[in-house]
C-alpha cells in the first residue's frame, strides 16, 4: 500500500522525507492541494513533488491524491469494522452478516494494492496467446479452478480444470505450442499443486501461480505468482479471505480477456440470447 510505502520512509531524500511527513501528518487535506501548493507547505518545490510520485510508481500528482484518499478511505472502513470483526459463540445473525462484507473487502483491497500491472499483463498476453490453459486446485481450490477455467471457456479460452496430473492427456498434448498451467495454492506450499507445478514446467508449460506465501515452493516455480496473503488471521476465517483473493485475480484475468476481444464477446453474447428467446 502507498501509505505503508511512506510510513517506512526508505531511501527517501530529504526533500521526499519532508513530503512524507506532511502527507502522513494532514491525510485528506492533501486533496484540497495543488502540487505547488503542497511543494509550499512542506518547503521543496513543484518539481520534487512530481518526481516523489514518480518514484512511489505513480503517473503522477493526480494519482498520488486518489491513491492516498483510496487508501485512507479503506482503512477507516477497516477501523469501522473491527467491533464487528471477531466472531464468537456470541456473534448474532447481523454481526456475522456485517463482518462477512468486511472479509471481501479486506482480502481484495489488500491485493489490489500490491498487484502489478506489467506483471499482470504478462500473464493475460500469456493465456490469450495459449493453445491449452490449464487450472489446477486442491479441496476448496479445485471449485475455484473450475469456476475459472468455465468462464475462459465461454469467451474461446481452451481451458480445462484440473486436481492432479494426467500424464495420458500431457502425452496427447505434448506438440502443442504454448501451453500454460494456473496453480492454486491456498497456502502456497501444497504438497500436491507444487509437485504438479515442477512436472508441468518440466515438460514445457509456462506457470502462473495465485496464493499464500506460507511456503515460497510454489512462487519459486512461477513465471508470475500472485499472492493472496492479508497478513490478517481471522478467527481461523482465513479461508474466506484466501479464497476471495484468489477468485479476484481470477475474475480479472477473464474480465481482461473479455474486453480485450469486447466486440467479438458481445456479438456472440447476443448471438446466443436471440437463439434462445426468438429462435424456439
Amino acid at each position: 500500500m502507498l501509505i505503508e510505502q511512506l510510513e517506512k520512509k526508505k531511501d527517501f531524500t530529504a526533500s521526499e522525507l519532508q513530503i512524507t511527513e506532511y502527507v502522513i501528518g494532514h491525510g485528506m487535506q492533501i486533496m484540497d492541494l495543488t502540487a505547488e501548493q503542497l511543494a509550499e507547505k512542506t518547503y521543496t518545490s513543484k518539481a520534487s513533488v512530481i518526481r516523489f510520485c514518480k518514484k512511489l510508481g505513480l503517473k503522477g500528482y493526480r494519482e498520488f491524491q486518489n491513491q492516498i484518499l483510496y487508501e485512507i478511505n479503506a482503512l477507516n472502513k477497516a477501523h469501522s469494522a473491527l467491533s464487528y470483526s471477531v466472531i464468537s459463540a456470541d456473534s448474532s445473525l447481523k454481526d456475522i452478516m456485517v463482518t462477512v462484507p468486511f472479509f471481501y473487502e479486506n482480502a481484495i483491497s489488500k491485493l489490489l494494492a500490491r498487484m502489478d500491472e506489467s506483471v499482470l499483463k504478462k500473464s493475460l498476453a500469456r493465456i490469450r496467446e495459449s493453445y491449452l490453459v490449464e487450472i489446477y486446485g486442491i479441496g476448496a481450490a479445485s471449485f475455484l479452478a473450475e469456476e475459472a477455467a468455465f468462464k475462459l471457456v465461454s469467451i474461446g479460452i481452451p481451458c480445462t480444470a484440473h486436481t492432479g496430473i494426467n500424464k495420458h492427456a500431457m502425452e496427447v498434448n505434448k506438440d502443442l505450442p504454448r501451453k500454460t498451467a494456473i496453480l492454486l495454492s491456498m497456502t502456497g506450499g501444497n504438497p500436491y499443486i507444487v509437485s504438479a507445478a515442477k512436472y508441468l514446467k518440466k515438460n514445457g508449460y509456462y506457470l502462473i501461480g495465485i496464493g499464500g506465501e506460507s511456503s515460497p515452493a510454489l512462487s519459486e516455480l512461477c513465471s508470475e505468482y500472485y499472492s493472496t496473503a492479508t497478513g490478517e488471521d481471522f478467527v481461523s476465517l482465513e479461508i474466506i479471505n484466501s479464497a476471495t483473493a484468489m477468485r479476484y485475480v481470477l475474475d480479472v484475468f477473464f474480465a481482461a480477456l473479455f474486453a480485450a476481444d469486447y466486440n467479438v464477446n458481445i456479438d456472440r453474447a447476443m448471438h446466443i440470447f436471440k437463439t434462445s428467446h426468438f429462435d424456439e
